[in-house]
């Protein structure tokens, strides 16, 4: 398949605000990036066992009378074609190609006092280790839910200090790209859920520090982090707009503010993807 076909097989491409409106986007192009999210019909209207994408289980929503998948695209994705497997009963399988297309993010320098946020101890490590096992471990949860909620609102009223994707250096040293958004905020700003959702895991982080995961359903969750305090506990059903801690500045941070990130088939996207779009002109990206 060339890339002309690859490019018209996506109906949508999340470009600032989702959109499940296919009638009105049937061939429309646009190209996907690293750290975006795809809508992609599938090749046979009908309701599959699971879908794939680098071998992480994919959101299979129905709008209308389409099936379509929702995919998040990892920062790391290098631009090409990229594949999402679709199986259905009788094992029978198929597969949806799209293109992703390279995307410049912008380049950030953060300055620490504390020199250990930005090379831990030796004896750090042994818990920075047990954090990632941990917080992946969360996000393998699948909850199965057949209406899942696209639209958010920030969980914090406050200033955007940190753009997703951003090349991060921490005292001139080179470090992973930022995986969420910067909120800045006063200290103790209540902090609310982006969207209903069950809340599957809370703790206190060596880089994230305070720290709260929403669960809001077929691999959608986002992550809440640097939180003074936490008011919910795992289990806890939230609605949209419901407050589940306060603004902090623990663990990695040089002041208040609040980490937000979006996570969808276990890897992080851009959260402005997800912004009702009222809220979207204060976005520096």
């Amino acid at each position: 398949m060339n890339r002309k076909n690859i490019s018209c097989s996506i109906i949508l491409v999340f470009a600032g605000l989702v959109s499940l409106n296919l009638q009105a986007t049937v061939m429309r192009q646009i190209n996907a990036v690293p750290g975006g999210v795809v809508v992609l019909p599938l090749p046979i209207n009908k309701k599959p066992v699971r879908a794939s994408y680098r071998g992480k289980r994919v959101m299979i929503l129905k709008k209308d009378d389409q099936w379509v998948a929702v995919v998040g695209i990892p920062l790391y994705v290098k631009p090409g074609t990229q594949s999402v497997a679709i199986f259905y009963k009788r094992k029978k399988r198929r597969s949806i190609e799209f293109f992703v297309k390279y995307k410049k993010y912008k380049t950030q320098y953060i300055t620490l006092k504390n020199k250990r946020k930005v090379n831990p101890y030796k004896n750090d490590m042994k818990r920075i280790l047990n954090d990632i096992k941990t917080i992946k471990a969360a996000f393998k949860n699948w909850q199965k839910k057949r209406k899942v909620e696209l639209y958010f609102e920030p969980p914090v009223t406050g200033r955007f200090t940190g753009t997703y994707g951003s090349r991060r250096y921490f005292n001139k040293q080179p470090r992973k790209p930022h995986s969420g958004m910067d909120i800045a905020a006063p200290l103790g700003t209540p902090v609310k859920a982006s969207a209903k959702g069950i809340v599957i895991n809370t703790g206190d982080y060596f880089f994230n520090g305070n720290t709260v995961i929403v669960d809001h359903g077929q691999g959608l969750m986002t992550l809440y982090c640097h939180l003074n305090s936490i008011d919910v506990r795992v289990g806890d059903k939230l609605k949209q707009g419901q407050p589940l801690g306060t603004v902090g500045k623990t663990g990695r941070a040089t002041g208040p503010h609040l980490h937000w990130s979006v996570y969808l088939n276990r890897t992080s996207v851009d959260p402005a993807l997800f912004i009702k779009k009222k809220y979207t002109r204060h976005i520096n990206h």
